[in-house]
């Protein structure tokens, strides 16, 4: 058995590769939250200027048996943070190839994204597993001519967590830099961007095969943010819990009815904890979150019980579905808000609804305190979100408002010091019009599906108040068709930058929508005029002047319409 550990900064572990992601490894998974923590932490040392305490980013362990004849080790354990490392640089040379700063992208380029063998043979630091990801990871990000990407170019969930990684990485970058007035003082700031993550330390494990290789693993408990979090905790429960004859019973409660439950459903085991800690105890960070349970609590068998009950309402919240939420009509308001939240994908926003949805369920709120205050939650999340907002600001503001929820007697206090104090601190946060606008009108089906069919649904529902229309039986209709008939005098070129755009978008039922096609517009308001949705039905008297050489214009304006209904009227907070 051989094992070389050394401590070792970035630079000096990139150039002692390349290192291969193996098959068996999980796909990049790095979210917002362990984002924010690092670009934090890389922040923070700048802004004191202090590059004598760099960063401890913890182990790595890679496997060099098959170095002699690959040239290659393989990454056992720190995939996730060694990705994310390679995101950065390549963000630092974006950002330096923006500004023309030669020299530092060339550097950045060859001293850690790109490097030569013996040869003179170029190669990159960080290999995928699979040639469909490495060719993606090549052509959008390590080629210091890399092509332009967008969601469109991602055909599967890690390809997206890269594009999302790397776009943070670059738009804080961007938006950091932007701040200086001179080049010679943003050029300053990226040299020194670089060089506190080129000095990020961490502990570099060589191993000689992968039994010793996982031998290490185990040991460490190094597997990365989640799931190091996730065992360290089972172990800490299991090892707390009393009476010890029932340890069998808490390892099944542990495994099935929160791991494989949360599994089943897609959801992650960190997120969901660390959402509970933070609707019920005080804020933290993610790494965190481990030390502050082992400190805090001491009853571990109720807390294992609370986790459990927890996770069943997170897993509700999170995946709502139509028989959970049927039992009345503040239900269904409630299961149409989540919806719409599920699908923003606002994380952060779950602290506070597991908060007030355990209220609700412990009778200290009504239905109908945890209606309104539900569809508060969304409305601002799809204000801030639609605005183009990072949601990584108001994870505090979630938590504050979700343990004043935890420590509200009853409804009366509830009322007085959450949701008044809430609707004060979400109007305080909201974006203006103005901001909200651009964004909302560049809404695309193409890229977007679910999101834009869902808010046509909500402004045809509030706005004209028809509440019994079933999603069943309709579908997207676009009022300038995909593929337009001769009659329009487009092409499918012409029309291709906004034809998907929402404000050419509207509801109608299958069968009328299969017998407009894509006819001309005279032809579309004969069967608009029988479409039970209002929204379409007033189309006839709004689009009658529709034509080819103003079309975008058209389509420019009614979405602008449809941006205003939804921030004053459908969304209003």
């Amino acid at each position: 058995m051989n094992i070389k550990p050394d401590t070792y900064d970035i630079r000096k572990i990139l150039n002692s590769g390349p290192y291969i992601v193996p098959r068996f490894q999980r796909p990049y998974s790095w979210q917002n939250e362990q984002l924010s923590d690092l670009y934090d932490d890389i922040l923070n040392r700048i802004t004191i200027d202090d590059l004598n305490d760099p960063l401890y980013l913890g182990a790595f362990v890679f496997n060099n048996e098959n170095k002699k004849t690959t040239n290659k080790l393989d990454i056992i354990d720190g995939q996730q943070r060694l990705i994310t490392i390679s995101l950065i640089f390549v963000a630092i040379r974006d950002v330096c190839k923006l500004y023309k700063f030669d020299d530092l992208k060339l550097g950045v380029q060859s001293n850690f994204i790109e490097s030569k063998d013996d040869k003179n043979r170029a190669y990159y630091r960080v290999i995928f597993h699979t040639d469909e990801q490495n060719e993606f990871y090549h052509k959008y990000f390590l080629q210091i001519d890399n092509a332009k990407i967008t969601k469109k170019d991602t055909v599967n969930s890690e390809q997206k967590n890269l594009l999302e990684a790397y776009k943070f990485f670059y738009d804080k970058i961007k938006e950091r830099v932007r701040e200086f007035k001179a080049n010679e003082d943003r050029e300053r700031f990226l040299e020194k961007f670089k060089e506190i993550v080129s000095q990020i330390l961490a502990v570099s494990i060589e191993v000689d095969s992968e039994e010793v290789a996982y031998q290490v693993f185990e040991t460490l408990n190094s597997k990365g943010l989640r799931l190091s979090q996730i065992d360290l905790l089972k172990n800490l429960i299991l090892q707390k819990y009393k009476p010890e004859n029932q340890l069998d019973i808490a390892r099944r409660k542990w495994d099935e009815e929160i791991i494989k439950a949360l599994d089943k459903n897609k959801l992650l085991p960190d997120r969901f904890v660390r959402y509970y800690w933070l609707s019920k105890y005080y804020f933290i960070s993610g790494k965190y979150l481990y030390k502050s349970i082992k400190n805090e609590i001491t009853d571990f068998k109720e807390f294992l019980n609370e986790l459990v009950d927890e996770c069943k309402n997170y897993i509700e919240i999170n995946n709502p579905s139509d028989e959970d939420f049927s039992s009345n009509e503040n239900m269904l308001i409630i299961l149409d808000s989540l919806k719409l939240i599920k699908e923003l994908n606002i994380q952060q926003c779950y602290t506070l609804i597991l908060s007030v949805y355990r209220a609700y369920r412990l009778k200290k709120i009504s239905i109908a305190q945890l209606r309104s205050t539900i569809k508060l939650i969304e409305n601002f999340s799809f204000i801030f979100k639609t605005s183009g907002k990072s949601p990584s600001g108001i994870e505090r503001i979630f938590s504050k408002f979700a343990i004043l929820t935890e420590n509200a007697k009853d409804g009366n206090e509830f009322r007085v010091k959450v949701y008044k104090e809430l609707l004060k601190a979400f109007r305080k946060k909201k974006p203006e019009y103005q901001e909200f606008e651009p964004s909302f009108i560049e809404l695309n089906y193409y890229e977007q599906k679910n999101l834009c069919l869902l808010i046509l649904y909500r402004i045809n529902k509030e706005e004209n108040r028809q509440n019994n229309l079933s999603l069943a039986n309709f579908s997207i209709e676009h009022i300038l068709p995909e593929r337009p008939d001769p009659c329009w005098n487009l092409t499918e070129n012409d029309i291709v930058e906004f034809v998907n755009l929402i404000g050419n978008l509207s509801l109608l039922e299958k069968d009328l929508n299969a017998k407009v096609g894509n006819k001309c517009i005279e032809s579309k308001i004969k069967s608009y005029k029988k479409s039970e949705f209002k929204m379409t039905n007033k189309l006839k008297n709004n689009i009658i002047n529709w034509k080819p050489e103003t079309i975008f214009d058209n389509i420019n304006n009614r979405s602008k319409e449809l941006a205003n209904t939804a921030y004053n009227i459908v969304w209003k907070i």
